[in-house]
């Protein structure tokens, strides 16, 4: 895998021509902290196109970066309730940081918000615009229509760490692309150290499924004396590489986990995964659990799957953090569920067959073992199997992920300029996109009201009370999904419940 990537940040090369085009590939925000001197800062992972033809992934910082918001002019103040749209020439546009628009907005509002600093205290005024979609939106939109004909492939990273559980550490993390893996191992984990490198790799190269990439991949391990160094180097070699996507299976147990250890050594995960190149005070990482239960049409609080939720990372790197698994299930969102299941395993053999499944190796010893008592076996007796069997895990996400290519290509085209931190939710991608293409044609959104005093904006993982919400079945909860066209229900002599000519905009 060829591809060119700046050492330094924000230094890119002088002796290629003009640069034609750039590709803005996501955005972190950092937000302003005046206690450690840190401004409001944006960092753009990007692709430089040079007149060459040559092209350079870099990180582009963009400090105190001014955001648009708008305000009714006075002489149009004259409804009480919220539009859903409103006239660009009755409006004031004001621009601002994205840390300071709580402010800010309360100020061009008048002096009955006077004192106000959070989006929750002004969202319900009706002649607010524009403030639901972020600086970082606002950056993205900018990209594609400065260089609307430069796009490319996302390059891909899986990770996967494996732990003792009787210890609670972390043994061993792989991080792999599909030309190569990098294996941090703790070196307690090995029953010896000597010629370890030659073992590993001889197994590797005979135990992967794909034969062809057995032979050329290319492997590192290196032997670490502490856990720490396992969790530290590992992802120091994503920063090196600087792939666009560090993808997951099941997010939310591997990045929590991680970040547990992290604390037993008195360690900032902030200073862990965030781009090396930053200063220190610029270092950011907050961990966003996603919804994680739901409210069925009986008004029943459910658990949601765990492919049904959508976990972020906040943190400036070359790297946006995904779960793979839920991703493979959103950009199928409304085709039936995958019948075996979103394990790695029951995905890797719907779509690329039980050859390319998680690799067990032949031991009478385990033939009756549950999971928890497999894995436990592995770390105890098979040190070796048990780290060709996590890097195994590692390149059969890439392998899967160069066929179906739902992070190398379709989660973009899916997310058109939304952020991919909402790519579980259709109506707030839909609205986000919706909002350009009303500024285009003159046009500036509202801003979403606030539901409660006491709701946090940023926590999308808070359960509202829906008592007062009209609530909607899922379609196949009100016909039989096998029932696909309106001919069906009259050759069938079925109750009529189709209405034709019915609208519902939200």
């Amino acid at each position: 895998m060829e591809y060119e990537v700046t050492k330094e940040l924000n230094k890119l090369p002088t002796d290629r021509g003009a640069i034609v085009g750039r590709e803005c590939k996501f955005v972190s925000y950092v937000p302003e902290d005046d206690r450690i001197d840190r401004k409001d800062m944006h960092y753009v992972k990007e692709v430089v196109t040079f007149e060459d033809g040559s092209s350079v992934r870099n990180l582009r910082p963009m400090p105190n970066y001014k955001r648009s918001f708008w305000v009714t002019k006075e002489f149009n103040k004259n409804h009480k309730q919220k539009k859903e749209t409103e006239d660009i020439s009755k409006l004031n546009r004001y621009t601002c940081t994205q840390s300071e628009l709580p402010r800010v907005a309360a100020s061009k509002l008048g002096s009955k918000y006077v004192g106000c600093k959070a989006m929750r205290d002004i969202a319900n005024d009706p002649y607010l615009y524009g403030t639901d979609i972020r600086a970082a939106d606002e950056i993205m939109y900018k990209y594609t229509k400065k260089y609307p004909n430069y796009s490319s492939p996302n390059i891909v990273c899986a990770l996967d760490i494996e732990t003792n559980t009787l210890t609670d550490e972390i043994i061993l993390i792989s991080v792999c692309m599909e030309d190569r893996i990098f294996t941090t191992i703790l070196e307690s984990f090995l029953p010896h150290t000597v010629d370890v490198t030659k073992i590993l790799e001889d197994m590797a190269r005979k135990n992967f499924p794909d034969r062809e990439v057995a032979k050329t991949i290319k492997l590192e391990y290196k032997i670490c004396k502490t856990e720490l160094d396992v969790i530290r180097d590992a992802i120091n070699k994503v920063h090196e590489w600087q792939p666009d996507f560090l993808a997951i299976w099941n997010i939310s147990f591997d990045i929590p986990y991680i970040v547990d250890r992290l604390k037993q050594y008195d360690v900032d995960p902030a200073e862990v995964f965030s781009d090396p190149r930053l200063p220190d005070n610029y270092k950011y990482f907050k961990w966003k659990s996603g919804t994680t239960q739901k409210v069925t049409a009986s008004g029943k609080v459910k658990p949601m799957a765990p492919q049904e939720q959508w976990h972020t990372v906040e943190v400036p790197a070359t790297f946006f953090l995904i779960d793979a698994m839920s991703a493979y299930n959103f950009v199928r969102s409304g085709q039936a569920l995958n019948p075996g299941g979103y394990s790695l395993n029951a995905i890797i053999e719907t779509n690329l067959g039980s050859k390319f499944k998680k690799l067990h190796f032949d031991d009478p010893n385990t033939k009756n073992l549950t999971n928890l008592e497999w894995h436990q076996y592995m770390v105890a007796n098979k040190p070796f199997e048990y780290v060709i069997y996590n890097q195994w895990d590692t390149l059969a996400m890439i392998t899967l992920d160069n066929e179906i290519q739902d992070l190398k290509i379709k989660i973009r085209a899916l997310s058109g300029i939304a952020d991919y931190s909402i790519f579980n939710s259709g109506p707030k991608k839909i609205i986000t996109n919706m909002f350009f293409f009303n500024l285009e044609h003159g046009q500036v959104m509202s801003c979403r009201p606030a539901i409660t005093k006491d709701d946090d904006e940023d926590d999308e993982s808070s359960v509202q009370a829906l008592s007062n919400w009209i609530v909607m079945l899922d379609i196949d909860q009100i016909y039989p999904s096998n029932i696909n066209h309106i001919e069906d229900f009259y050759e069938n002599d079925h109750d009529q419940m189709i209405k034709e000519y019915v609208f519902d905009a939200d």
